[in-house]
């Protein structure tokens, strides 16, 4: 993956947060490269602690580690516009519990999105 760009800055109407401002979202992934699993494990535990509706909890993960049955899985249900993400050393597919009624189904993708 390229290094981030560090002389770009979002055009914004207003001045806003610097690293908000200098936010770059690459669109390559080394495919060369391994995640370590002390840092996925890290970031699926901060998913966890994120805060939900009404302590639901409806967030799950499928992991999947380049290579294995469910990274093919979840490789193969990628968009063409979202295939670079193949290169990538995991995949995570987030799902939800939607619950039994309109409010918890509304919250859940909220929930979903902060994880």
């Amino acid at each position: 993956m390229p290094a981030a760009p560090t002389d770009r800055l979002a055009d914004t109407s207003v001045p806003i947060h610097p690293p908000i401002a200098e936010r770059w979202s690459p669109r390559a992934f080394d495919p060369g490269a391994d995640l370590d699993r002390d840092d996925l494990v890290a970031l699926l535990e901060a998913a966890r602690w994120a805060p939900t509706w009404g302590r639901r909890q409806p967030v799950r993960f499928v992991v999947g580690l380049r290579g294995d049955a469910p990274f093919t899985t979840i490789a193969g249900l990628l968009r063409r516009g979202n295939s670079y993400a193949k290169a990538a050393s995991a995949l995570i597919l987030l799902c939800t519990d939607d619950g039994e009624d309109d409010r918890t189904q509304r919250y859940a993708a909220v929930d979903a999105g902060a994880a």
